[in-house]
């Protein structure tokens, strides 16, 4: 876990690269704190230079450092991640007479590059954002992990290629002002959508997406980017099998525990991120299996709402395995007075609070000495733990007429997260893609305090759609795992954690074996009796507390943003009076002119808008 900076010249301009780079990498040193390198390579048509911030967590010896570069001296590499089965894939490759003389995964990516060219990637089962830069071929090769689990920003125009870790270290002046994406940001304000797309709040900065690579070929300076990995799934829903069932059950435990053992290797001390749901309480308790922790300890985060207070079932799960919890105390004044910095390390604005629960996790991580941590994100994704996977299974099973099946689930939806007039509502609510934004827009109040004419440019792109789906649920999880959905939730727990130089560790979210096996197994068996990821339920039956295996409300690191909102309402007035070149966005005297009635009782959505305001408002005073 790294950050990595480059910067390629062909133009006629001359630009000192091993300088600017330098600048780049230290805008973001946070991500590496235990050393750093450059390296330079000139010649008649191009300048290169290529830098990295190491956060040393596997073979911490400088024979490990980078840029790393093949033992010919023809590759070299800056890396961002971990290649959890280096193991394994280090000792084919010896077995195929290549020589190692590490213990880091880096010198097994290189390897593996070697001997299988671009195909490498199929091999790699973890995490990673890297380039390398191949001398005897020419060219750079550039590659994402298949859900994005590490960040990859780059920056082409035709006469100079930058690439690196997060946006901010991309601005600098030899090449590139910030500039605001205002299709993103229209996005963001109104729907809460952040970075759907390649290009995002930066204009003409763009995002190599999950499960791609590129080549920049360095003969001709052609620039093309390809997908490398495309997730199958079971399009048939399927008929229920007791037999079948208790077979997925073990094969997926068996390939849990998997996941989460190669997780483990680490030459730097291992916690976990506790939030007391099955998934966080999945990895603590199979962790402590495999390893057997002296002392095991867990961070959870803790706040005054009892809605979205955890701490009463992270004490289940403590208890469960006499395991030392860290509970990290989350307040609406402590966000307050580290909301500029979250907004700042996160390099775009916030889309709620609960990253700061994160953030708080990590800072306590780090205070504790804790270098990696493990957490749950992406169980949701593969296992339908999302209440919006409910309507998508039950339209699946009438299409299909199991009707039997489908009265069997209505039966039992006291054991889900939705109730049969939520079902109801979100049919309603699948026919917003057809709506007319005319419409839509008196839907949402909040379009009417954006500026006119910033309304106007932008209403007409905007594509209004609802969260629910009537397509097959296995499809609708596909989607949520590779696109959008969970690639928000990767890109705000990489910023959290690099933010205090925590390597994040994310076992359902990135394990190649485990992702396929759950999604060839038929929609049929992933909820069951109501309840929400029944095989992983299954599968964790007698491993986690029976209170958690039987827990059917869904939170994870939640914050009572609303609460918060509520009573830092006066300094939330005090914070906008301070903006005041955003006109062109934002009507300044609708906001406050209603600002009372937006933080009476009902007005949620609106109270959101304005916390969205203001964070694009701070985001704006920080980079532009």
């Amino acid at each position: 876990m790294c950050g990595i900076a480059g910067i390629l010249n062909f133009s006629e301009q001359k630009i000192e690269t091993e300088r600017v780079v330098k600048n780049m990498i230290e805008k973001i040193s946070h991500r590496g704190k235990d050393g750093e390198g450059t390296e330079t390579f000139e010649n008649q048509r191009f300048t290169l230079s290529l830098a990295h911030k190491r956060l040393a967590i596997i073979d911490l010896s400088d024979a490990a450092k980078q840029p790393f570069f093949s033992k010919n001296k023809n590759i070299c590499l800056t890396y961002n991640g971990e290649i959890y089965n280096y193991v394994e894939l280090r000792e084919n490759l010896q077995h195929l007479n290549n020589q190692f003389f590490t213990n880091s995964d880096t010198e097994v990516l290189i390897a593996a590059y070697q001997h299988f060219g671009i195909e490498c990637l199929q091999h790699f089962n973890g995490m990673f954002a890297f380039v390398l830069y191949d001398k005897k071929r020419n060219l750079l090769f550039g590659a994402r992990d298949r859900t994005g689990v590490k960040p990859f920003y780059y920056f082409f125009d035709k006469k100079i290629f930058a690439f690196a870790s997060e946006q901010k270290a991309l601005f600098q002046k030899e090449f590139y002002s910030p500039q605001i994406n205002e299709k993103q940001l229209f996005n963001y304000l109104i729907l809460n959508h952040s970075e759907q797309e390649s290009e995002g709040f930066f204009s003409n900065i763009f995002e190599l997406l999950p499960s791609h690579f590129f080549i920049l070929d360095l003969n001709t300076f052609d620039f093309k980017i390809q997908r490398y990995f495309s997730l199958s799934f079971e399009e048939k829903i399927g008929n229920f099998d007791e037999k079948i069932s208790q077979n997925h059950i073990e094969n997926i435990r068996n390939l849990i525990f998997e996941a989460i053992k190669i997780r483990l290797r680490s030459d730097v001390p291992v916690g976990f991120a506790l939030s007391g749901g099955i998934d966080s309480t999945s990895i603590v308790c199979v962790a402590q299996k495999i390893v057997n922790f002296q002392e095991q300890i867990c961070f959870t985060a803790v706040n005054e709402s009892e809605s979205t207070n955890e701490e009463k079932w992270a004490n289940i799960v403590a208890k469960h395995c006499n395991i030392k919890l860290i509970r990290v105390d989350c307040t609406a004044e402590k966000f307050f007075s580290n909301w500029e910095n979250l907004v700042f390390s996160q390099n775009i604005p916030l889309l709620g609070t609960s990253t700061f629960a994160q953030s708080q996790v990590m800072k306590a991580a780090n205070e504790y000495g804790i270098t990696v941590l493990l957490d749950g994100q992406g169980s949701d994704e593969i296992f339908a733990g999302y209440e919006v996977f409910y309507p998508s299974f039950y339209l699946e099973m009438l299409r299909n007429l199991k009707l039997l099946h489908f009265f069997d689930e209505m039966r039992n939806i006291k054991n889900s997260p939705v109730s049969f007039s939520i079902f109801l509502k979100s049919l309603i609510k699948l026919s917003l893609d057809v709506f007319p934004s005319q419409i839509f827009s008196f839907l949402k109040p909040e379009m009417k305090l954006l500026s006119q004419n910033f309304y106007e440019k932008n209403i007409k792109n905007v594509k209004f759609s609802s969260d629910f789906s009537a397509k097959p649920m296995n499809e609708m999880l596909k989607n949520h795992l590779t696109n959008y959905f969970l690639r928000k939730l990767l890109r705000a727990e990489d910023r959290c954690s690099m933010q205090y130089s925590v390597e994040s560790r994310t076992p359902f979210a990135d394990d190649l074996p485990l992702i396929n096996y759950v999604f060839s197994i038929p929609a049929t068996y992933k909820i069951r009796k109501g309840f929400s990821k029944f095989l992983l339920r299954e599968a964790m039956k007698n491993i986690i507390p029976k209170e958690i295996y039987l827990r059917t409300d869904k939170l994870g690191f939640a914050t009572p943003q609303d609460l918060w909102l509520k009573k830092l309402n006066t300094k939330l007035r005090e914070k906008f009076l301070q903006y005041n070149d955003y006109q062109e966005f934002i009507d300044k005297k609708k906001i406050l002119s209603h600002w009372d009635k937006i933080f009476a009782e009902k007005n949620v959505k609106l109270r959101n808008f304005v916390f969205r305001v203001l964070n694009f408002l701070m985001w704006k005073k920080m980079f532009f």
